[in-house]
């Protein structure tokens, strides 16, 4: 077979590898194409009028527009460059060559192949998966091991190549619709394979550990999921933030939701925390006793009456910073109210679960200095953004790799990584509220106060449903006695 000037390898070289024409026979796409055209001709030969002459060729191209519009030349393409583009990002399988092509689909949004090739490490498909998509005209690429072996000992891996990159998109936020109330369902965010990223905080029984520098996205992130549990008739929003922004929409219907006050700037402020949390510790003792009097293990169902209690803790090392220099301020023993502080999250992380209680705990660097093993260990959610500290990254995602630490050093504005209770790490773009440009926190106090409204008008209602309920009953039990 002749060489084309410039080709060394690939289809054109054989080796310990097969060769283009095995690879092709072996491909239902390519083979159905090649046979249905080759059927066509033969039929117009046979035929030998014009007449069917022309309608073969219209034929024809009907079968190759259509196979266009449903990515057959997406197919096509990367079947052909595949040598090309692998050998350029250096996914080589071994000495004789690229990794075997198995099969391929595309349509118009995304191209998937399965490719056949010695097992490579994560940070090689991270750091290969986008440039052998951005090879191939796409944005981005994800590369992952499906099951199933192929040729001995080489490993089969799914490679997935999408027209959009969501990392680079915005996402917004998405609502429940009003039909179903009673959801805890939050929206995270999005994968890079654009699969949405949701969690139900009534089902899953796990705190919440959100880290990131300043400027990664991480309080835009807990705008959107404070602004959806606010629209849940069973979940109550209790926030410990020494600024009083976030908290600030929720101080409209209930003022004791903040610690300290917005805007609070006077002493004793961070003992008002210490005294918020402590408080919260009471509350969940208290149903921790009314389960052990109604012989439950824990609360099942949460209700307007019960509700879920969500305990937002913004810039957890921040705040144990400043108690501590209030204490020295205040002539207090050293630490005093720093200790109380992280004795309550002790308890709330330990024991709140079995209490509808969830903890979502922010903080720049969640490294050993802020938490320790115990406290650490009790948070099944974990969700880092950009964090420059290899420590904080492996302390609170025990199997990231060096890879991981390299990759999340550079993540823009509102991408992070998330680990979710049973699965794997996954980066995922988070849901925002509004467009570019847009001022979020004026939208995040929008959706806050209208689901508010919506919330109190719904307990209002059921209210008076009950009170009327209680009225006919009691209307039905005297006529009965009456007659």
């Amino acid at each position: 077979m002749t060489r084309p000037n410039g080709v060394n390898g690939g289809f054109w070289r054989r080796g310990g590898e097969e060769g283009i024409i095995e690879r092709t026979v072996k491909t239902y796409f390519l083979s159905a194409i090649a046979v249905a055209v080759a059927l066509i001709a033969l039929f117009a030969w046979y035929i030998d009028t014009s007449l069917v002459w022309w309608g073969s060729l219209a034929t024809s191209a009907a079968l190759l527009g259509w196979l266009a519009y449903e990515g057959g030349d997406a197919v096509l393409e990367l079947w052909w460059r595949w040598p090309i583009v692998a050998k350029d990002v250096g996914l080589v399988a071994n000495e004789s060559g690229v990794p075997d092509l198995l099969w391929v689909t595309a349509d118009r949004q995304k191209c998937t192949a399965v490719i056949s090739a010695l097992a490579f490490s994560t940070m090689d498909a991270i750091e290969m998966e986008d440039r052998i998509a951005q090879g191939f005209g796409y944005r981005a690429g994800v590369i992952k091991e499906v099951a199933g072996r192929w040729r001995k000992s080489r490993v089969r891996w799914q490679l997935s190549l999408f027209r959009v990159n969501v990392m680079e998109s915005v996402i917004p936020v998405r609502f429940h619709d009003g039909s179903d109330m009673d959801s805890g369902s939050v929206f995270l965010g999005c994968d890079k394979t654009l699969e949405p990223i949701t969690l139900d905080l009534l089902d899953t029984a796990g705190h919440w550990i959100v880290q990131g520098s300043t400027r990664s996205g991480k309080t835009a992130f807990i705008y959107g999921v404070l602004a959806q549990a606010a629209s849940m008739r069973n979940v109550v929003c209790r926030i410990v933030d020494p600024t009083g922004i976030i908290a600030l929409p929720f101080s409209a219907f209930d003022p004791h939701s903040v610690a300290p006050e917005p805007g609070s700037t006077g002493d004793e402020r961070f003992s008002q925390v210490a005294d918020f949390l402590d408080n919260e510790v009471h509350q969940m003792d208290l149903r921790i006793a009314e389960l052990t009097r109604s012989w439950r293990d824990k609360i099942d169902q949460t209700t307007p009456e019960e509700p879920l209690r969500l305990i937002v803790i913004e810039e957890y090392a921040g705040v144990l910073e400043a108690a501590a220099a209030e204490d020295a301020k205040a002539g207090r023993k050293k630490n005093t109210t720093p200790a109380r502080i992280e004795s309550s999250l002790a308890r709330l992380t330990a024991e709140g679960a079995k209490a509808a209680v969830r903890v979502v705990l922010m903080t720049q660097r969640a490294s050993s200095q802020v938490l320790n093993t115990d406290t650490r260990g009790n948070f099944a959610v974990r969700i880092s953004f950009k964090v420059e500290a290899k420590e904080s990254l492996n302390m609170l995602h025990d199997d990231l790799g060096p890879e991981w630490v390299q990759e999340i050093k550079k993540y823009k504005n509102g991408v992070g990584v998330v680990q979710l209770p049973g699965e794997e790490i996954r980066k995922f773009r988070a849901g925002l509220l509004g467009e570019p440009g847009d001022s979020i926190f004026e939208e995040f106090t929008r959706q806050i106060l209208g689901s508010l409204e919506v919330s109190q008008s719904a307990q209002l209602e059921r209210a008076q449903v009950e009170v009327l309920e209680e009225l006919l009953t009691t209307d039905s039990e005297e006529e009965t006695a009456d007659g």
